[in-house]
């Protein structure tokens, strides 16, 4: 599934689920980390994963600093 989002730069960034492999926290913005590296959006975790309806992983007992993993 790809998904349109939105660059710092006001670009639009496409980017396929297959390659995703995280979300962090960056202030109100999101870094996406995918197989090709990373890309800073606007949009927020929330609204990615719910976009792609997907859930996020949630670390116990480790201090995840805003990171997010995607199943």
């Amino acid at each position: 599934m790809w998904i349109r989002l939105t660059a710092t730069d006001g670009h639009p960034v496409s980017l396929n689920s297959k390659h995703l492999v995280a979300l962090r926290d960056h202030g109100d913005r999101t870094i996406v980390t995918h197989c090709n590296g990373e890309v800073l959006v606007e949009e927020s975790q929330t609204a990615i994963l719910a976009a792609l309806r997907l859930r996020g992983t949630h670390r116990t007992n480790v201090a995840n600093h805003g990171f997010t993993g995607i199943q």
